[in-house]
């Protein structure tokens, strides 16, 4: 076959031959100095892709989860996000929430490093009243071992006592003492409640001196739901007394009952527990218990009846003072919180000229309402315990990834 050949002009071929190297040169020569540019732009970028090492590791959005309060029966979602914080891929493998009223699980159940998931909570309360307080274990293949999240939720019921507990704190044998009490409606559907009658019920103490008592029930009159009176009078043994007459007697939505309840101390130095049940008319809540407290010493005195932290966050450590004076002759032997959710600071001296001892929680203590006593044992002239409540509610922490549960 012949050769083809497209004509070349005279005198051109040897400028387009020496066209094509420099060309070529001029294009290796920018791409070769362009390279170390890009490369140097493009290692940020490397770096913040970059995922973390290591094995899984479950991250909690937060540890606490605070459902407020809730309509007996009711249900409600809630959502808290899961993240795989390790470089391994994090698989899930058990959810449990000791409860049956929160149906808890996790999706996906296989999280890529970096990735995230979500845990859904349906929380249905009970129809009993009370504040609830469920921990949703998570165990996954995580090496640092099972999560927990605590949920928290209050089923009121139609009425309550404000306060809770009647605390008469530290007080001398035979003292007249008064406190007040109100009775409130949780609920709008509680139109009208009256407060006919109250009965005290002296309750056992474990291994401190207790009282064995009499209760009366004195009679009581209504004219109307507008116009109803009460006055009730108990007696107890000859160690004290326990007065509670009804100064309000009508509840409503916004409007308060109001008592007056007032105490003759034991004679004998220790603590006693008593329980007040204030009857009343409303079919939903037909009975309040409210429970007291006091203990009684001639030894020692104590300024305040309870402490109360308020509401604080987990991992901080407000610090509150109790005032303690010792008579000479008795000295404070040991102070100690049950449960031992706070670390007490006692002063290394007698206390007979006055003292504080310092109260902060410490990391033990749960989310949610915390109540709890302190006992503070005397020894000398008067051996006894005396018993101061504290109370907290305690919220999420600084901490968001929250401390690891051994694993099972």
């Amino acid at each position: 076959m012949p050769e083809f050949r497209l004509p070349v002009p005279t005198g051109r071929k040897r400028t387009l031959v020496l066209a094509a190297p420099l060309v070529l040169a001029t294009i290796v020569v920018v791409g070769c100095r362009g390279e170390p540019k890009d490369r140097a732009a493009t290692q940020p970028a490397r770096a913040a892709t970059s995922r973390a090492t290591g094995p899984a590791k479950l991250v909690l959005e937060r540890g606490f989860v605070d459902m407020g309060t809730m309509a007996p029966g009711s249900e409600r979602d809630v959502s808290v996000g899961v993240r795989n914080g390790g470089g391994e891929r994090l698989i899930i493998r058990k959810v449990e929430t000791g409860c049956n009223c929160v149906l808890a699980a996790v999706e996906p159940e296989a999280i890529d490093p970096g990735g995230s998931a979500t845990l859904s909570l349906k929380v249905r309360t009970l129809k009993h009243p009370g504040v609830y307080r469920a921990d949703i274990a998570i165990a996954s293949n995580d090496p640092g071992g099972v999560r927990r999240l605590t949920l928290c939720f209050d089923v009121p019921d139609a009425l309550a006592a404000e306060p809770g507990q009647l605390c008469f704190g530290v007080v001398r044998p035979g003292q007249q003492l008064t406190r007040k009490l109100k009775v409130v409606a949780n609920r709008s559907a509680v139109s009208s409640s009256s407060i006919l009658s109250s009965t005290l019920r002296p309750q056992t103490d474990e291994g401190r001196p207790q009282t064995e008592g009499r209760s009366n029930r004195s009679a009581v009159s209504s004219r109307s739901n507008r116009d109803v009176t009460s006055k009730v009078l108990y007696a107890i043994a000859d160690s004290g007394s326990l007065v509670g007459r009804v100064i309000q007697p009508e509840v409503r939505p916004g409007a308060a009952a109001e008592l007056e309840v007032a105490m003759t101390a034991p004679a004998r130095p220790g603590t006693y527990r008593y329980a007040l049940n204030v009857n009343t008319a409303s079919k939903d809540a037909p009975a309040v218990r409210v429970p007291v407290v006091v203990s009684v010493s001639d030894a020692a005195t104590v300024e305040l009846d309870a402490v109360d932290f308020g509401r604080m966050a987990r991992g901080s450590q407000p610090a509150r003072e109790l005032r303690v004076t010792v008579r000479p002759g008795t000295r404070l032997e040991s102070v100690s919180a049950r449960p031992a959710v706070l670390d007490v600071d006692t002063p290394s001296g007698p206390l007979d000229g006055g003292g504080s001892i310092v109260l902060r929680p410490n990391g033990g203590i749960p989310f949610g309402p915390v109540r709890g006593e302190l006992a503070l044992s005397l020894a000398g002239n008067e051996t006894s315990v005396l018993t101061i409540p504290f109370r907290a509610y305690v919220t999420e922490g600084a901490d968001p990834e929250q401390p690891a549960a051994p694993g099972p």
